[in-house]
């Protein structure tokens, strides 16, 4: 990414304290691994969904299921 990179934007939606937090999903090729360990804490998690390179329709499907359950139980408590 030319002015940031992808755990720079992250951080920076996060921090914009969204509501509905947004549903964040990482395309890689296998860096990921590192990046959720440098993300994650015990409080938060920065990153909700990896799809590892290759990845398929179902990968993709899955990913898609659980952002339509988040927002409809965001829905639900607000």
């Amino acid at each position: 990414m030319p002015v940031m990179g992808g755990l720079d934007l992250i951080k920076a939606i996060h921090a914009l304290s969204l509501s509905p937090r947004p549903h964040i999903a990482v395309m890689t090729g296998g860096v990921a691994i590192a990046i959720e360990k440098e993300v994650r804490d015990d409080s938060q998690k920065l990153i909700d969904s990896y799809l590892y390179k290759p990845f398929d329709e179902m990968a993709i499907a899955h990913v898609l299921k659980a952002v339509v359950v988040s927002m409809a139980k965001d829905r639900i408590t607000s």
